[in-house]
């Protein structure tokens, strides 16, 4: 291949160093979003805690009323039993009150063994839940943290890449096996897992590359907004797509579809024809193809 004219290599380094510019500008933007999601998701869990708290105080005000009130239910029927037991001119009337106040007794001193074992458990119940939701706002304090830090140094990622080897032998193998799946990756774009399938040949004429979005669950899905919020682009060797919401308002549809995405999904959104044979073999460098999924913020 002849070597690029100087003034060629000039441009395109410009045009790298305006990318380059712009591409930070986008991730600032993005970082600023993100924490203020963050921060939104922060607010609510404390508002959730506290609120959770508040009506555990007031289920422990009325259980103890409860029990307040069958105490005294108590006191006044020992204070009966007491009479009863004392000497009165009524024998016979004595000799049947007395063993029937007695159960009546015993009765309700098992309603109060139970009341009170209710009481303990639903405090029990509350102080796990409660605990629960402490751990959560503390974890979320954690990331929001070292999103803050991650942020301030720079390193937020809203772009994620991967390198295609073996390019021109894939290809080769592609005109005989044109359905076969020869990469499967997985990734992460600010925060939200998915996983990348590539087809070689994809397309009827066996001369396209095929590529597809395909949304998997993830350690932070309880965190994130839902659905994905932003669109995103591909690009292999500098060649790319976008699929953003205006213009691809069938992938939005797709990712309401599976928002949070589960277990065991298969359905995937993409190219068939993403690139062509002849295009990739010209921006393979070392028989090796860069491929880059962004956001689209």
């Amino acid at each position: 291949m002849p070597a690029p004219a100087p003034h060629l290599t000039t441009m395109a380094i410009l045009v790298g160093i305006i990318g380059l510019l712009g591409y930070e500008i986008r991730t600032s933007r993005a970082e600023r979003q993100e924490m203020m999601g963050q921060r939104h998701h922060l607010e609510e869990l404390v508002k959730q805690l506290n609120a959770l708290k508040t009506k555990a105080a007031q289920e422990e005000v009325s259980q103890r009323k409860k029990l307040e009130g069958l105490s005294e239910q108590r006191q006044q029927l020992e204070a009966v039993v007491n009479r009863l037991q004392a000497p009165q001119p009524s024998a016979n009337i004595l000799t049947y009150l007395v063993p029937e106040m007695a159960h009546q007794r015993a009765y309700l001193e098992d309603q109060l063994e139970v009341m009170e074992a209710a009481v303990q458990k639903t405090l029990g119940h509350h102080s796990d839940t409660l605990q629960k939701f402490s751990d959560a706002v503390d974890v979320m304090s954690e990331e929001t943290t070292q999103l803050k830090a991650t942020y301030q140094a720079g390193h937020v990622h809203h772009v994620w890449s991967y390198l295609l080897t073996n390019v021109t032998r894939q290809l080769n193998v592609s005109v005989t096996q044109p359905a076969k799946l020869f990469y499967t990756t997985d990734g992460t774009l600010l925060g939200y897992r998915f996983r990348l399938a590539l087809y070689w040949a994809s397309d009827p004429e066996k001369d396209h590359m095929g590529l597809f979005f395909n949304p998997k669950p993830g350690p932070h899905d309880a965190y994130l907004q839902w659905p994905m919020p932003f669109g995103i682009y591909v690009t292999i060797g500098g060649e790319g797509h976008t699929m953003g919401f205006e213009e691809n308002p069938g992938f939005k549809e797709f990712l309401k579809s599976h928002a949070p995405p589960t277990t065991g999904l298969e359905e995937s959104w993409g190219w068939p024809r993403f690139i062509s044979h002849c295009t990739a073999h010209a921006l393979a460098t070392d028989d090796t193809l860069a491929i880059e999924v962004g956001a689209l913020l």
